[in-house]
């Protein structure tokens, strides 16, 4: 089900029932390849517990999982999410993932996060999204940047990769900050 509508990708819920060990996300969360920046294949992800935290996602109120998927395709390219939704204090952490590593680079990561980040700010009222990001990780850095996320400082070696321990660089973005 499309939730929100780009240009070139829509952002959709996901359908647990739907997901079998064949689908691209499944492969990317167990892919040591894939996982130069994340921590995703340090445990193997059996379908069951995917389904699982889908569905989690799914019924939370304090989390919001969606799908990238490219609209002249209908191929699901990563997924999103905004989670720790604190409307008191009006913020929220944020993950992306572009699970589809040949489609890194054509700017579908930078369209996604303007529109979930849109939504943040205009439907769900909130002030402030944060995340954490591998030091490592300089085309993340720079989309982060170019939307107008500031760096808020570093979480020194909070992060193992293949080169070792290395540094989370905490960026944040205010609503006032948010460039369209």
């Amino acid at each position: 089900m499309v939730f929100l509508q780009g240009h070139r990708l829509t952002l959709n819920v996901i359908n647990p029932d739907l997901l079998s060990i064949e689908d691209s996300y499944p492969k990317w969360l167990n892919s040591q390849d894939g996982d130069e920046f994340t921590c995703h294949a340090a445990w193997p992800n059996d379908l069951e517990s995917i389904r699982g935290y889908v569905r989690n996602s799914n019924g939370s109120r304090n989390r919001l999982l969606l799908a990238i998927v490219l609209i002249d395709s209908n191929e699901h390219i990563g997924n999103l999410e905004l989670t720790r939704i604190d409307f008191i204090n009006r913020k929220c952490e944020l993950a992306i993932l572009i699970g589809d590593r040949s489609k890194i680079g054509q700017g579908f990561g930078n369209e996604a996060l303007r529109l979930i980040i849109g939504h943040a700010f205009e439907k769900l009222g909130l002030h402030r999204i944060y995340l954490g990001v591998n030091s490592l990780n300089h085309r993340a850095i720079k989309c982060y940047t170019q939307i107008g996320f500031k760096n808020e400082g570093v979480s020194r070696e909070g992060i193992r990769s293949s080169s070792g321990m290395v540094d989370i660089i905490n960026m944040g973005l205010l609503k006032s900050e948010y460039r369209l």
